[in-house]
């Protein structure tokens, strides 16, 4: 069958799926609509023709096929999950997920921690480039090999690095403190952190600020407001998910983060000189689409799909050579990998360990991309028996911790780092990234009782049973 024939048949199950999720397991009815409507709408892209992209076979079709399905079907088998609310698709009134996560002592000490990583690695850029070509060749700096410019920065900065999406999240929702920062703080405070993330030269620590942040307001709890609320302004007691003023928050929110990603998304693109020129050269992309100026973001959202399902056409089991300074990779090499691509973070630090390299060779779809969706790992490490298997596992284990994200703040924070992922399912896998794996370590550690009660103690807040301590505030 054509493409688009297939396209059709997936976005049919995707919607059975939804209604079937809907009746049966109705609290975590939205992360499967979140999952089918991100799926869906890439799918329905690549089969309009707008990018003449490469037929694949009914296998890889299937294989993909596979994987959507077994998401959606881990996520309705949560309801068997222990302490699962199967009764109803609202979580308590007094939730414990709108406590604090921080206290401002504990935001002042991890804010000066990200500083201090982001000093070094702009010294490290002195050094190497000079200050002044972030801004004048920032192509000099993303091109630099053996070290690239981020691998000069030894690893444990670097993973101070990435406690950025953490923080810009922290500061652009109110009740992340327990005694809110004043608006003007939080305002310029965002901005600082916009500005050290896009300097780094790469979209992914900005995107999953942003996406952490948004996955936050849309799957807030239901709090009620109180008296208090009434001394906030109009803005502030909008923030309240309860009724149409909750509804229309999380509209604002979406429409608001997808201009921001947008707009950073062409940002950094032209500093790149990532414009879809090359793509339009190719000849697959229709006229329609190219004078739109937005090859590129379509590219990004599409081609990592059809890029899978090359992968599992793919007949190329060597491995990829070394990467050669100012030369691309290019090659549809599929040697099986046997876990070394799932558990990375681990395998990298076995010596001699025999893995793939982090970016993939090119492969051309027609356009080229290096991305190959979220299953790309699974599939790499176990072919289609990991895509089942990480597919299954994926929607159980985000679906019941959604489910239970009132229990407590932590609760709250660890699915929103997780549902965020979602959002780049057709493009990379993170679920096993360096980045998402030290928000969510950065998230257990400063929600740990232990250090709670210490911060608490050095700062003045009486402790409470439930939290850090208790906020009205639901925004």
């Amino acid at each position: 069958m054509p493409n688009w024939a297939w396209v059709l048949v997936l976005v049919v199950m995707l919607a059975a799926f939804t209604f079937t999720v809907a009746r049966f397991n109705r609290p975590v009815l939205f992360i499967v609509v979140l999952h089918n409507i991100i799926w869906a709408t890439a799918l329905i892209l690549i089969g309009t023709g707008l990018i003449q992209y490469v037929e694949s076979s009914s296998l890889a079709w299937l294989t993909l096929a596979a994987g959507l399905m077994s998401f959606n079907l881990g996520a309705y088998l949560s309801r068997y999950s222990l302490g699962g609310d199967r009764s109803t698709g609202t979580v308590l009134e007094r939730s414990k997920s709108t406590l604090p996560l921080v206290t401002r002592w504990m935001l002042v000490i991890l804010t000066a921690i990200y500083a201090s990583a982001f000093a070094y690695f702009l010294i490290t850029i002195q050094v190497r480039f000079g200050i002044a070509s972030l801004v004048t060749d920032p192509v000099l700096i993303r091109s630099s090999r053996n070290p690239s410019y981020l691998e000069a920065v030894p690893l444990p900065i670097r993973l101070l690095l990435y406690l950025g999406p953490l923080l810009f999240a922290i500061y652009g929702l109110r009740s992340a403190v327990d005694r809110p920062l004043p608006v003007w703080v939080r305002t310029i405070a965002l901005l600082l952190l916009s500005g050290s993330m896009l300097a780094m030269l790469q979209r992914t620590n900005l995107f999953m600020a942003l996406l952490l942040l948004l996955a936050l307001f849309l799957t807030r709890t239901t709090t009620p407001l109180t008296s208090d609320d009434s001394k906030n302004s109009p803005a502030a007691r909008l923030l309240s998910t309860r009724g149409p003023s909750g509804k229309a928050v999380k509209i604002v929110a979406v429409v608001l983060v997808g201009l921001l990603a947008f707009g950073a998304f062409q940002l950094v693109g032209g500093a790149l000189r990532k414009s879809g020129s090359a793509a339009n050269a190719t000849g697959a992309v229709s006229p329609v689409l190219a004078n739109t100026g937005l090859t590129e973001p379509f590219i990004y959202f599409t081609a990592g799909s059809v890029a899978f399902l090359q992968l599992v056409d793919s007949q190329n089991f060597d491995w990829p050579p070394e990467a050669v300074k100012g030369e691309l990779l290019l090659g549809d090499y599929n040697p099986q990998t046997w876990g070394s691509r799932t558990f990375s973070p681990v395998v990298k630090l076995i010596p001699g360990a025999k893995t793939l390299p982090g970016s993939s060779a090119f492969v051309e779809t027609p356009v080229l991309t290096n991305v190959f969706t979220w299953f790309e790992d699974a599939y790499r490490d176990f072919r289609i028996y990991g895509v089942v298997l990480g597919g299954l596992l994926t929607g159980f284990v985000v679906a019941a911790l959604y489910a239970r994200r009132g229990q407590s703040s932590r609760a709250y924070w660890l699915q929103a780092a997780l549902v965020s992922v979602i959002f780049l399912a057709t493009f990379v896998p993170k679920f096993t990234d360096t980045l998402l794996l030290t928000v969510v370590a950065a998230i257990l550690i400063i929600s740990s009782p232990l250090l709670r009660r210490r911060t608490k103690h050095r700062s003045g807040v009486p402790e409470l049973r439930s939290g850090v301590g208790e906020s009205v505030d639901s925004g």
